[in-house]
């Protein structure tokens, strides 16, 4: 049985729950562990930038089809709307894959990601309105770092609004490594916000608009092939709203921070 392991956010105990398959990075089986008190899951050893620089080299997904992406930003930025950013502000998307989102906005939406966007002379002190992370956090090694890393970024009383993978809803989800690294609930969220400085005023499900063919095959994972003949779901429009395993959290900078 592997030994027990500090959890990566809050620094308490953490318990061996599983083997999530064979780590293409590492060249070994890759273990999962629970932290006893936030109950965070995350896996371990983790990778290290330079194995993960391989990994997304030549990485796509089949469920970030061009179309979804454009639907769901607009969705995104009613959002934000809601906190007063707009095409006007000055906006940070941080890790951004193809730049689909900014793309949406102003003059003033930026883009940045490690793999394709990699521009560090944009990453500058006190420079954004907010910051959004899309999918983004469960994909690092060290997401409180990152958070850290985001915060200096933004203006005084700025906002970092993101998605990422929850244990927390009633959607079934899959371990993934090397891909998913972390999977969150909201107390260890609560936990690396205040280490990184920022507030947490807003934790929820989080819903999409996904292809019909993408959330239906991931729903009938499970049934066998000979019985998928069966089952016609043509009736349901080719652009869906879906619930999901992850929650869309909004934080806004301390002011001390």
């Amino acid at each position: 049985m592997p030994k027990n392991e500090k959890c990566i956010i809050c620094g308490n105990n953490s318990y061996f729950i599983k083997q999530a398959g064979h780590n293409c990075l590492l060249n070994r089986l890759c273990n999962i562990y629970k932290c006893s008190e936030c109950r965070m899951e995350f896996c371990h050893p983790m990778p290290d930038a330079t194995q993960l620089d391989s990994f997304y080299r030549n990485y796509s997904d089949v469920r970030a089809a061009e179309e979804v992406l454009l639907k769901n930003g607009q969705r995104h930025i009613k959002r934000l709307k809601k906190y007063g950013i707009n095409k006007a502000s000055c906006l940070l998307d941080f890790g951004c894959g193809q730049g689909t989102f900014a793309r949406l906005g102003g003059k003033d939406w930026k883009n940045f990601d490690q793999y394709t966007y990699f521009e560090p002379k944009m990453l500058q002190t006190g420079k954004f309105d907010c910051v959004t992370l899309w999918g983004v956090l469960e994909h690092v090694i060290d997401p409180v770092r990152t958070m850290k890393e985001i915060n200096r970024y933004l203006r005084s009383n700025g906002y970092m609004f993101l998605t990422t993978v929850s244990v927390e809803t009633n959607i079934p989800y899959q371990h993934k490594p090397p891909e998913h690294l972390t999977y969150w609930t909201k107390q260890a969220m609560g936990v690396g916000f205040k280490k990184s400085g920022f507030e947490m005023i807003l934790y929820e499900p989080y819903k999409m608009v996904q292809k019909r063919d993408v959330y239906m095959n991931a729903v009938l994972r499970t049934v066998p092939m000979n019985l998928k003949r069966y089952i016609n779901y043509i009736a349901i429009p080719e652009m869906v709203e879906v619930p999901t395993n992850e929650v869309f959290v909004v934080g806004k900078k301390c002011s001390k921070s």
